[in-house]
């Protein structure tokens, strides 16, 4: 608890500072410093990078900008979990980074951050920037907008999501969590089949934490009815971990049942425009609805960030330098070389690219030719699903104009399920546990404030 109450203290002198002194400190204290060859330093602040491919990335930025030189703080490697309480103190003192670079949304309070004014609109850059304009970039930034503005980017991504044969689950996107639960006990085989109700509430929770948070107001409303009937269906499932329904057996169990509709829907992931082929005709073999999850909002599916994700502080000493490191990611040369064909890309014009490759034969080492894509499901067998369609990647196109962002921290995760524990062991009842649940976010939120 006193761990706690320094932290919010120091928060309180963070967003204090950051409210007076945004746009107003000294031009002089806020030049940047230079390296031995001369170069700007920029200074990129992150709780810890995780990925070595980030670290090439800095590299080459480095070697190859004849200006600016990218340097690397990672707080996580000297403080360890204490790192945020650190980041906020060197803050308060003054000392801002230029760019951050997050790899989670809990990592951070980020929405703190922008509602005090201590990030800059990257709409606006884009604006003001005669090499890069809105216009250059996808749908997808709609998701991580706040009040018209864009305060946090990202460099690729994923769509994750629900689907469900259209026969079975209609053609509506997005629904309801009584539909949602309501589908499960209609049919024989669940798509959450071996996995515990600790694990489900996350992954639930996960995804439409946004139903009970209001980041921008600073509250949230767990003790609504919708939030008890999540509780109470996670309490059906094992109370422990079980064998994982992803283990070889249980894996082919789940392809048979999404093939032969004895389960009403599965979760699916999107990494390219060619997955909506292998998801319709390879898995479930029929026409689906990606319906996404309850409580989602927009369509249902969600937009899952993949690779590095940026903010850039207002007061950095070196911001012109933090957005040229921005831009190299966001770059086409760097866009169609490091994210290609693997996920999806947030630029447009590489976007398209990925699209036209969905409409091309695929080459297969066997044939040693060029051949129809296929999929080997639970029979074993070769399925020939074919190359996409027009209409096919205009499905994928809506999928991502119509995702919500993944937007509940872990920190609110981990409270809600650490206090969800007394209800799923019988010590307290749903209600009692959705009143301590909504008492400690809400501390939690106010803290961020």
């Amino acid at each position: 608890m006193r761990s706690r109450k320094i932290f919010a203290a120091v928060l309180a002198a963070v967003m204090l500072f950051g409210m007076s002194s945004c746009g107003k400190s000294d031009p002089e204290s806020r030049q940047p410093e230079l390296t031995e060859e001369g170069k700007k330093i920029i200074n990129v602040w992150a709780k810890s990078v995780g990925s070595s491919a980030v670290y090439d990335d800095i590299i080459r930025f480095n070697k190859f900008n004849s200006e600016y030189e990218a340097q690397l703080t990672e707080y996580s490697m000297e403080y360890g979990d204490e790192y945020l309480t650190h980041f906020n103190s060197d803050i308060a003192a003054g000392k801002f980074p230029d760019v951050l670079l997050y790899t989670y949304n809990g990592d951070f309070p980020l929405e703190s951050y922008a509602q005090k004014g201590m990030l800059l609109d990257f709409y606006e850059l884009m604006d003001n920037d005669p090499d890069l304009s809105r216009g250059d970039f996808s749908d997808v930034f709609k998701a991580f907008e706040r009040d018209g503005k864009l305060y946090r980017i990202i460099t690729s991504f994923v769509i994750s999501t629900a689907a469900g044969k259209t026969s079975i689950v209609g053609e509506k996107q997005g629904l309801t969590l009584d539909r949602f639960i309501e589908l499960i006990d209609e049919y024989p085989d669940d798509p959450f089949s071996g996995d515990y109700c600790d694990s489900i509430l996350r992954s639930l929770v996960s995804c439409g934490g946004d139903n009970y948070i209001d980041y921008i107001s600073g509250t949230c409303n767990f003790e609504s009815e919708e939030f008890i009937k999540l509780l109470e269906f996670c309490d059906k499932y094992p109370h422990k971990p079980v064998s994982s329904p992803f283990d070889e057996n249980g894996y082919q169990k789940h392809l048979y049942a999404m093939r032969t509709g004895t389960m009403p829907f599965s979760s699916v992931a999107l990494f390219s425009f060619s997955d909506i082929r292998r998801i319709e005709y390879g898995q479930f073999c029929d026409q689906v609805t990606f319906i996404g999850y309850p409580g989602a909002g927009g369509n249902g599916s969600m937009i899952e960030p993949n690779g590095a994700r940026f903010c850039i502080f207002t007061n950095g000493s070196n911001t012109e330098g933090g957005w040229e490191f921005v831009k190299y990611f966001l770059s086409g040369s760097y866009q169609n070389k490091f994210v290609g064909k693997l996920v999806f890309s947030v630029r447009r014009s590489t976007l398209e690219d990925q699209a036209e490759y969905a409409k091309k034969l695929v080459w297969d080492g066997e044939e040693k030719d060029y051949v129809e894509p296929y999929y080997i499901g639970d029979t074993g067998k070769k399925v020939i699903i074919g190359v996409n369609t027009d209409e096919d990647n205009q499905r994928v196109y809506d999928l991502i104009s119509g995702a919500a962002e993944v937007n509940c921290s872990d920190s609110i995760i981990d409270i809600i399920c650490e206090e969800a524990g007394a209800y799923f062991s019988g010590q307290k009842s749903a209600e009692d546990v959705a009143e301590v649940i909504q008492n400690r976010v809400q501390n939690y939120l106010n803290e961020q404030q």
